[in-house]
């Protein structure tokens, strides 16, 4: 993680040496006292850190997130630049689609992608990760951006079928990857989407949109209504799974209890795993290393403190959003809607798995939120 801290360092004086950014490191940003704030109540809850190692790894991956946001703000100034890295980004998740499914029918591209520790991470279909949940994560941020660049200009010919194309991939992608909570969060996410989309006195194309809306609806409906993944639906309940509902209960209620003995400043960053199996109720053979729900982990690590911050990171990034939503630009509303819905669409999964946690997703996270603080210009500054 020291490392990844170092390249970040590297490639943002490198940026302003190129660019020549007025001798600004940052750019400043409407959520530069959350992360101050941040940073702060990760300092405080070091202080009683039950394992000190732990807990400066944890600071060092948070500490990369939050460079890569910076870096990516001061990279994307321009609106070309924004629209170059939402096709890079389109373009990878399309390649980790193709690797889920290669992978699920029996091609393995790399060893680095195989998990056979891990029950499940070869049932379905994970991709380059080693839980289907985390690449249902990643693919419900990334869909809606990909949905954007319809809303910023018209799309034609070629390059219409081959974004329709991509589209449908990555939602059967994430529909095979047979994660619940990721079901879920997608529809909230698209329902958000579609409600702004509406209550836009510019967007003209209402009907077709609620056209559109409904044919997926029961497309989706339609591909869920297959044997395996209907009782895969059917199976958020079976007390025999471990991760059902009625296991993640189980160690929401642990969590809990660590949380009531810890209420102030936590028991420090990224010391969950460690700590947990002291809280963890009896029932289940098996070690659960994660809360399966990033708030609870989140306020467990952090203490109490962490909730108003919360509700405040949450208001900053939802007020920025919509006011940037108001914009008369379609690339500037249309690419802060694909990130914001993105965000909700994660933040909701965020309840019921551990997707904040996953590197690749926090920091993909971290991007969609540079996405919506930063302010573009047509050209780049001189």
């Amino acid at each position: 993680m020291i490392t990844g801290i170092l390249v970040a360092l590297l490639f943002l004086f490198l940026e302003q040496i190129v660019t020549k950014n007025s001798g600004k490191l940052f750019c400043p940003t409407p959520f530069d006292k959350p992360v101050i704030a941040l940073l702060f109540l990760c300092a405080c809850s070091l202080i009683q850190s039950r394992s000190f190692p732990d807990s400066l790894e944890a600071l060092s991956l948070l500490i990369t997130y939050i460079l890569f946001f910076y870096l990516s703000v001061n990279l994307l100034r321009t609106r070309k630049d924004q629209r170059e890295f939402v096709y890079i980004v389109i373009g990878i998740s399309f390649f980790i689609a193709l690797i889920a499914y290669f992978k699920a029918g029996g091609l393995q591209l790399a060893v680095l992608w195989m998990y056979p520790e891990l029950s499940g991470s070869n049932v379905f279909l994970s991709g380059p990760f080693g839980n289907h949940n985390h690449l249902a994560g990643y693919l419900e941020m990334t869909i809606p951006v990909l949905i954007s660049l319809f809303l910023t200009r018209t799309r034609h010919g070629s390059i219409r079928i081959i974004l329709f194309t991509v589209l449908l991939i990555l939602l059967v992608c994430h529909i095979l990857a047979l994660s619940r909570g990721g079901w879920f969060a997608f529809g909230v996410s698209m329902l958000f989407m579609v409600s702004v989309l509406f209550s836009r006195r510019q967007f003209k194309r209402k009907k077709l949109l609620l056209g559109i809306f409904i044919a997926s609806v029961v497309v989706i409906l339609f591909v869920l209504s297959g044997s395996s993944l209907f009782q895969r639906a059917l199976s958020l309940t079976d007390k025999e799974t471990i991760l059902g509902l009625n296991g993640r209960v189980m160690v929401w209620k642990g969590t809990w209890m660590l949380i009531e003995e810890n209420p102030f400043l936590g028991i420090g960053p990224g010391t969950f795993s460690t700590v947990f199996p002291h809280y963890q109720l009896p029932g289940f053979a098996a070690r659960f290393y994660q809360a399966h729900n990033d708030y609870l982990q989140f306020i467990a690590e952090l203490g109490v403190f962490f909730i108003p911050w919360f509700f405040w990171a949450l208001y900053t990034v939802f007020k920025t959003s919509f006011k940037k939503m108001r914009s008369q630009s379609r690339q500037k509303w249309g690419f802060t809607l694909g990130a914001t819905t993105g965000v909700v669409a994660i933040l909701i999964h965020s309840t019921v798995d551990f997707n904040l946690h996953i590197p690749a997703n926090g920091l993909y996270f971290s991007l969609l939120l540079a996405m919506i603080a930063g302010e573009p210009e047509s050209k780049k500054p001189q």
